[in-house]
């Protein structure tokens, strides 16, 4: 999952030209709603399967309130280990692709330098 978020917000970034701390910042925050939405997700279909003929909402709701502390920890967990990865992965593909984060500014900061020389 951290690969396809990275992946799909990562080019969105380098366009916008945003700094390491903005990057972490953001990608808490989407590591946060990512694992919202999937602890929701999974709540709710386990309390489906669970009580399939007699499901209720008061059955969905208890399941809801029981996961509510392991949420919240697994939410807070996920959105710190999307802010302190987001770095030091980007430094291991740039290494082993030749792009990256800081490989990208490199390239703009030389494009924009060679054509105002030329």
């Amino acid at each position: 999952m951290f690969g396809v978020v990275g992946g799909t917000f990562g080019r969105r970034l380098l366009a916008n030209r945003v700094g390491h701390k903005e990057v972490a910042l953001k990608m808490a925050i989407t590591g946060f709603l990512l694992t919202l939405t999937y602890d929701l997700a999974t709540n709710v279909v386990f309390a489906l399967t669970i009580s399939w003929p007699m499901t209720s909402f008061e059955t969905v709701m208890t399941f809801l309130i029981s996961g509510i502390s392991f949420t919240v920890v697994h939410e807070i967990g996920n959105g710190i280990l999307f802010s302190l990865r987001v770095l030091p992965l980007s430094s291991s593909i740039e290494r082993i692709t030749g792009r990256g984060f800081r490989t990208e500014v490199r390239r703009r900061v030389w494009n924009g330098a060679s054509s105002v020389l030329g």
